[in-house]
């Protein structure tokens, strides 16, 4: 028995002794040996704001991971710019921000700017603008400019940054983009005479006449003409200096330096008038009567051609014959009252109100009272070729004003002081005048003062 106690003693310790080894032992559990599961990572927090003028996103606070990197997406609103990004230093590529690995708590803020814009403002020869030259503006502010024209200039455009002129000030609207404010300046001309409305050069070539041409643009040969200067076309032909196109009106209209009270091609200023002579605009379709806003005359509008005479009062096809009972202004004669009968509108042979002949047709407009006035007459030579435009054929006349002329001849109320028989008449096909027996038949356009 004491020997079995002995062996079933160091059976017993045997078996501890394996336990130990294999890092057992009884009822440890799962806290042996190896060193057991790794603790996870720290975690911090990381907060992210914007300032007035745009957002990031995500926004507010987020749990991120030791090590870890986290994004934002950085927009503006409109009209604001990104000034600044700062926080957990990162990076900003465009729009986004990136922070560095994480290592402890940190805070992300994004800060805005609203945009700033350079707006130049000038002036061209004839006045000035102030302030002059280039500024800054901030996104949403207006700018104001006081316009000056010279002595002998006025105001003729002001353009640009969608501004509005008043008096003498021109404000923009708000800014939102770069943009350029420019001042033009037209000469005031006060001058009663039309020019001739030749815009156009002319050149010469002695050698060869199919060369020869009027309607070469004076400064834009290859050699241009000027008012001192001879120019060179493109086969070598002289285009002498000095030339029509070089003067008057027609020039300043051309350079853009005219003022202008209506509109009209080249140095004509014209404006449209209604039944009761009331101003209309330029994009008007139907008006009765034009003033010369030079001369001052006011002229009668003809209705449109279709042919055949006596459509109306006013019709342009009606011709007449030249007749004046007034020995003051008649040359001494007083010419035709009914010598080619019904040649016009209204023709009655038993009514001598009636004819066809440049005193009765005076009388009918005046009774009818075109453009609310009754002090209608014949022009005289001068007033009518005053309206004939020489840059211009078939018909020589702005047709934008003066619709449905006839190219063709147009008494005037002028005697021809040679013969007594004849009166003057311009020729609205070229605009040449010339004289003719009072017998013969042509058109008419009538003519008042303004009041």
């Amino acid at each position: 028995m004491p020997r079995l106690k002995y062996l079933k003693h160091i059976l017993l310790m045997a078996m501890w002794i394996t336990l130990q080894a294999c890092g057992g032992g009884g009822g440890g559990g799962g806290g042996g040996g190896g060193g057991g599961t790794a603790p996870p990572p720290a975690t911090y927090t990381v907060s992210a704001s914007a300032g007035d003028g745009g957002s990031i996103d995500p926004a507010g606070e987020q749990t991120a991971a030791e090590g870890s990197t986290l994004s934002y997406t950085i927009t503006a609103d409109e009209g604001y710019a990104i000034n600044t990004v700062t926080g957990c230093d990162g990076t900003l590529d465009g729009s986004t921000y990136t922070t560095a690995a994480i290592t402890s708590a940190c805070s992300v803020t994004a800060e805005f700017a609203l945009k700033t814009y350079t707006v130049s403002a000038s002036a061209g020869e004839g006045g000035s603008i102030d302030p002059a030259g280039k500024q800054t503006a901030t996104h949403g502010d207006t700018l104001s400019y006081s316009i000056t024209a010279d002595e002998g200039y006025t105001i003729s455009t002001i353009t640009g940054c969608d501004g509005t002129l008043e008096d003498s000030i021109y404000t923009t609207a708000a800014i939102t983009a770069e943009c350029a404010v420019e001042a033009t300046f037209a000469v005031v001309v006060t001058s009663k005479i039309n020019d001739t409305g030749i815009t156009l050069c002319g050149n010469y070539d002695a050698e060869d006449e199919g060369e020869w041409s009027s309607t070469l643009v004076c400064d834009e040969q290859p050699t241009p003409a000027t008012k001192d200067q001879d120019g060179y076309d493109e086969y070598g032909n002289v285009v002498p200096a000095g030339q029509d196109a070089h003067y008057g009106r027609d020039a300043l209209a051309a350079n853009g330096q005219l003022a202008k009270t209506g509109a009209g091609d080249a140095g004509f200023d014209f404006t449209k008038l209604d039944a009761s002579g009331n101003d209309l605009p330029e994009t008007t379709t139907e008006w009765s009567c034009v003033r010369d806003n030079v001369t001052g005359l006011i002229w009668e509008v003809k209705d449109p051609s279709n042919g055949n005479v006596g459509d109306s009062l006013h019709d342009a096809d009606d011709s007449y014959n030249w007749y004046n009972t007034d020995s003051s202004t008649n040359g001494g004669s007083v010419g035709y009252a009914d010598d080619d009968g019904a040649i016009c509108y209204g023709y009655d042979n038993a009514d001598s109100t009636t004819y066809c002949n440049t005193e009765a047709f005076v009388n009918r407009v005046n009774v009818e009272g075109l453009c609310g006035a009754n002090d209608w007459r014949m022009p005289k030579k001068e007033e009518l070729r005053g309206i004939a435009h020489y840059g211009r054929k078939n018909p020589s006349i702005d047709t934008g004003f003066f619709p449905s002329t006839m190219s063709n001849w147009y008494w005037s109320g002028s005697p021809y002081a040679y013969d007594s028989d004849d009166s003057w008449m311009v020729y609205f096909d070229r605009g040449n005048d010339s004289n003719s027996s009072r017998n013969f038949t042509y058109h008419v356009r009538l003519v008042r003062s303004s009041p």
